[in-house]
């Protein structure tokens, strides 16, 4: 469940064995009193029943990807918390949920290596071993680089032959890395990806982008703010012609550049925006699946939000991976990524 929280991240991962996971929960919007935290909240109760998460994942320490995690009701008493970077790269009160967390008897808090890990070793709910029939969560990336974006945790969820990723906010460099030491093979499974860093033209390389070919793209943005310009227009029009086909056509929003006004473009693949297509639900057998959306003013009930469009996006004929070759729309980085501060092959890379 890819949640709108207006400029922010949010997703609540719900696996086969009844588990639940939170990957970021966070706004730029970070008022407890506000639009965002309070659709947060009321989303992550209508699909967990009020059921405690097992397990919660901050990517990195920015607000707009974690700020909310210590107010929401069910991630109280997670098994299991992981986060991405330095802990003194998040705020004071995140700083002391995280703490408090630690000094819980029955609670795993996991740090990981400061010089950079990744693990494509499966591992069920993120936390426990994996049985035959359960969701694979794999670490493609975390703590290599030198910005708090690039040292995002970089999750791959695999549930047969579909995987999700989520990159938190990393970019370019992260994304080489990744490329360069994870199995194309496996990153070729990736049916949805989250663009990282809401769709910035600083993420989602060609490279990147070729390497996933994904058949959906969820963006998690707000689409006001022309400081930030996320999404990035080249960065839709990427994903767009990869894109599976058949959606009933919607809006997405994007910006060719900060400062400058945003534009909606009417497409019919599977490409989303939270700020033009709400909420945003991916569901798979591990062999199928279907996307929903809905509007973000929707008052959700007990049950998963009724699509208001694109209901029919279930991956049998027509949906298919673009079969026209892609026209390149921007330049991969212009720094190569030999010459950026690297600390690849430290310890920690390759997993223990």
């Amino acid at each position: 469940y890819f949640i709108d929280v207006g400029q922010g991240n949010a997703v609540l991962v719900s696996y086969p064995n009844g588990s639940y996971m939170l990957v970021d929960c966070g706004s730029q919007a970070t008022s407890l009193s506000g639009a965002a935290y309070r659709h947060a909240q009321q989303y992550i109760t209508s699909v967990t029943g009020g059921s405690d998460i097992t397990t919660v994942v901050m990517s990195h320490g920015d607000d707009d990807h974690c700020a909310f995690v210590p107010h929401i009701a069910e991630a109280q008493n997670p098994t299991y918390v992981h986060y991405g970077g330095s802990i003194g790269d998040y705020s004071q009160e995140v700083q002391d949920w995280i703490h408090s967390m630690e000094n819980t008897r029955g609670r795993s808090v996991f740090r990981y290596p400061p010089k950079g890990y990744t693990d494509v070793n499966p591992d069920a709910d993120y936390g426990t071993d994996t049985d035959p029939g359960e969701a694979h969560v794999m670490v493609l990336s975390a703590n290599h680089g030198v910005t708090p974006n690039d040292r995002s945790i970089v999750l791959m969820i695999r549930f047969g032959t579909e995987a999700v990723i989520l990159p938190g906010d990393a970019e370019w460099y992260t994304e080489g890395l990744i490329v360069a030491n994870v199995p194309k093979k496996l990153l070729a499974k990736c049916t949805v990806l989250m663009p990282g860093h809401h769709g910035a033209y600083t993420s989602t390389s060609n490279a990147w982008a070729d390497a996933v070919a994904p058949l959906v793209s969820n963006v998690s943005a707000s689409g006001t703010n022309m400081s930030y310009a996320h999404p990035d227009c080249s960065t839709n029009t990427m994903l767009i012609a990869k894109a599976a086909t058949g959606a009933t056509q919607h809006g997405v929003i994007c910006s060719t550049g900060k400062g400058v006004a945003y534009t909606t473009q009417q497409i019919t693949r599977g490409v989303f925006v939270t700020a033009t297509n709400g909420d945003i639900r991916y569901t798979t057998d591990g062999d199928n699946y279907k996307v929903q959306v809905s509007s973000y003013g929707e008052v959700l009930a007990a049950a998963p939000p009724v699509p208001k469009c694109c209901g029919s996006l279930v991956r049998d004929s027509p949906f298919m991976r673009a079969r026209t070759p892609r026209v390149p729309v921007r330049a991969d980085p212009p720094v190569p990524l030999a010459a950026v501060p690297s600390d690849e092959g430290e310890p920690g890379w390759g997993g223990p």
